[in-house]
């Protein structure tokens, strides 16, 4: 199946991750314009030459509501695509928690993602204009492994892509969820942890049907998919691409 998006612009939000730079691949040899986001200016421009693609890119700090409503305020045109890439627990592992840790947790894998696309679903209404959003979540929002503010976060996160698919999929806007099991790129947390806690790599292997991580790749080859013209079917879904993680 050949997917073409010539003519099609993305955003892909923190595009310098392992995945963020996957899907900017996989994108650009569709054919697609693509823009990465993230707040490391110089890794941004890195990355797009990993790509192969030239500037612009878009930096802002996921952390910070004014620098958000700012960069995406200013959007001189709206993209097609938006891919949410964005996600991590921050180093916050348990439920007792402090509250500022939850709030940063959230902020970055739940809140920057709502105010993104409320900016931006207000503007494609304004000009009439519709889009396919995609949210990158993770099989922690169901399964129970994992941080504890991570995972509720993407739960919360799962349930915003139903909601919102109900309200705006009528209207013509793709906007789906993938829910990956452990990806391991080049440098992500689970790249460093075979090296740093190879015992606790080798278990969070073996719990895959696969036996094995999933791949930045794989993860940007549905989000590809997400982008033809039959993703719309899918339109208000999280998908589960976890290999049934047991």
């Amino acid at each position: 199946m050949t997917i073409d998006l010539k003519g099609k612009s993305s955003l892909i939000i923190a595009g310098t991750s392992n995945l963020g730079v996957a899907i900017g691949k996989a994108l650009a040899e569709a054919g697609a314009e693509v823009t990465l986001a993230g707040r490391n200016e110089s890794k941004l421009l890195k990355c797009s030459g990993e790509i192969g693609i030239e500037p612009p890119t878009l930096s802002f700090d996921l952390q910070s509501q004014s620098q958000i409503q700012e960069a995406i305020s200013g959007l001189n045109t709206l993209p097609d695509i938006v891919v949410h890439a964005q996600g991590g627990n921050l180093g916050r592992h348990e439920a007792t928690a402090e509250i500022e840790d939850w709030e940063e947790v959230f902020q970055l894998n739940f809140f920057s993602i709502v105010q993104i696309n409320r900016i931006l679903l207000q503007r494609y209404t304004e000009y009439d204009k519709t889009a396919t959003i995609i949210h990158i979540s993770s099989s922690s929002a169901v399964h129970g492994k994992g941080a504890a503010p991570y995972g509720a976060a993407k739960a919360a996160l799962n349930h915003y892509v139903r909601k919102l698919g109900e309200e705006f999929a009528p209207k013509g806007f793709n906007l789906t969820g993938i829910m990956p099991a452990p990806i391991e790129g080049t440098d992500n947390n689970w790249a460093k942890a075979k090296v740093s806690n190879p015992a606790r790599h080798e278990e969070v292997k073996n719990l895959q049907t696969l036996k094995r991580f999933t791949t930045p790749e794989e993860i940007a080859q549905a989000c590809l998919f997400l982008c033809s013209p039959s993703g719309i079917l899918f339109s208000g879904n999280v998908l589960s691409a976890d290999s049934s993680i047991r």
